[in-house]
């Protein structure tokens, strides 16, 4: 049985380089949008939160989670 290293650097090595760059840059690209989403929690008014179901501490915790989480 494979390992599951081995199952991505098989799947790697069939792409080219340009396969594999344009989806590091997506990944990349969608943990900003992730981050910028995030942000825009502390835009809102605590009315708007509370109809998202979070409270002003909440947003400021998500707000402030790390890129890669």
């Amino acid at each position: 049985m494979r390992t599951i290293n081995a199952i991505f650097i098989e799947r790697v090595r069939s792409q080219s380089f340009g396969e594999v760059m344009m989806r590091v840059l997506n990944a990349i690209d969608i943990r900003l949008e992730r981050q910028r989403s995030r942000r825009d929690l502390l835009e809102l008014t605590d009315e708007q939160l509370k109809d998202i179901g979070l409270s002003r501490g909440e947003a400021h915790e998500e707000a402030y989670r790390p890129l890669w989480d």
